[in-house]
């Protein structure tokens, strides 16, 4: 009777047993289904795509162009001073700096204009699928062009604007955009003043504005070459300290070879005491002598 009885218990027991560890078991697997569940999928990470350099685009264009366009001659980029790029939806242009992104070429093939046009089309054509390939999109928007065989196309990407011009020469100047978002900052308050004295000027092209530290100490002067209806100006300016920017009066000037070398009337940069004084050491003309002096 009592091993019958241990048996049960020993029964009881080895069930129990049984129970609680299917119990563990099927706990163990419900927190293994749940982290499963729970815990997000691991996608692999996209990295941007690396962005050639200008200046490798630059070589690369250089040698396989003429290699392939074998009527093609290499020529030193000229800046172009008849269409810019409007940067940041400002109201003037930019000329883009030719160097140190640039480079240009012209056809050997003929010296006849239409020919030279369409010889030169299809290599800028090579050049749009090129800049496209490395990241490039087209500004159209931007883009000019004429009935007198000439175009002018932009492109641009997250770290730089490139240009390419068709005329008698192919041409393709590349900048970074912090350039040109450092001239554009620069120039605004002085194209403004600009603009302000001259309404009637037309479309403003500019290129960099040269800022430096007068001889005399406080003054800083800039120039500014403008290009617009009235054709090249080299507009001066001056502050002190950290005063607003002033314009040197746009009558204050002559040509005294008349090349459109424009440059200071001495004498009426001197009537003005802080223009003098901004200018101080600057070359200038004298009107009287007709010969070139120095701002004193």
């Amino acid at each position: 009777m009592v091993i019958r009885n241990s048996l049960r218990l020993n029964k009881r027991l080895f069930g129990l047993v049984v129970m609680a560890s299917f119990l563990i078991l099927v706990l163990a697997i419900s927190m293994i289904a749940y982290r499963v569940v729970s815990t997000p999928p691991k996608h692999p990470r996209i990295l941007p795509p690396v962005q050639t350099s200008l200046q490798s685009i630059i070589s690369s264009l250089r040698t396989s162009l003429p290699a392939t366009y074998t009527y093609l001659y290499g020529v030193g980029p000229t800046a172009q001073t008849s269409v810019g790029y409007r940067a940041f939806g400002e109201n003037f242009q930019v000329i883009l700096p030719v160097m140190p992104f640039g480079i240009a070429f012209t056809d050997t093939n003929t010296s006849n204009e239409q020919t030279t046009y369409s010889d030169l089309s299809r290599v800028a054509m090579s050049m749009n699928a090129y800049l496209i390939s490395h990241h490039f999109s087209a500004v159209t928007s931007q883009d000019q062009t004429n009935g007198l065989l000439e175009a002018v196309y932009f492109y641009q990407r997250a770290d730089a604007v490139c240009q390419v011009t068709l005329y008698t020469e192919l041409s393709l100047t590349c900048t970074p955009l912090t350039t040109l978002t450092n001239v554009v900052t620069q120039a605004k308050p002085l194209i403004a003043l600009y603009e302000a004295a001259k309404p009637d000027s037309g479309r403003a092209l500019i290129s960099s504005p040269t800022i430096k530290e007068s001889q005399t100490t406080g003054y800083t002067i800039a120039r500014l070459p403008i290009y617009n209806n009235v054709g090249e100006t080299d507009v001066n300016f001056y502050k002190y300290g950290s005063g607003t920017w002033q314009m040197v009066d746009l009558g204050w000037y002559n040509d005294p070879h008349e090349n459109a070398g424009i440059t200071p009337n001495c004498a009426d940069f001197e009537s003005n005491t802080q223009v003098r004084a901004a200018f101080a050491g600057q070359s200038c003309y004298d009107s009287a002598t007709r010969t070139t002096g120095i701002i004193q």
